[in-house]
């Protein structure tokens, strides 16, 4: 590493390392929720459309903590949640007492949408 700043060589990889940390999370907020996308004239319009995918980020980054945690997805980017986990073809038939997810018997994410599932089912109200 190459810099100008002062100080001992492992506060400044560190902090370098954090500076990484919160540019990474940016690029999720602007490519995979797609906060970018402000077009709006007023000011309050722009601060609520930031605010939506904010919290889904928020969101999606504590399903990944929760639920996540023993799969193969416990390390990945949001996008690729999404990609893997929420992106799915299915139809959703509501009952009085249950929701019924028909989904495709060979979708990859089958058994990890299984375990979501059974998680999610498992933790306190």
């Amino acid at each position: 590493m190459v810099t100008n700043r002062r100080g001992r060589a492992a506060d400044l990889v560190a902090w370098y390392d954090d500076r990484g940390t919160s540019e990474n999370w940016i690029k999720e907020l602007k490519l995979d929720i797609h906060a970018d996308r402000l077009i709006c004239h007023r000011f309050r319009a722009h601060a609520f459309r930031l605010q939506l995918p904010s919290i889904a980020l928020l969101l999606l980054a504590y399903f990944r903590r929760a639920v996540l945690s023993g799969t193969r997805l416990a390390s990945a980017t949001i996008g690729t949640i999404r990609l893997h986990l929420l992106t799915v073809a299915g139809r959703v038939v509501r009952s009085v007492r249950r929701l019924w997810f028909h989904l495709a018997s060979h979708w990859p994410g089958h058994d990890l949408f299984t375990a979501c599932h059974r998680a999610l089912a498992r933790a306190p109200a």
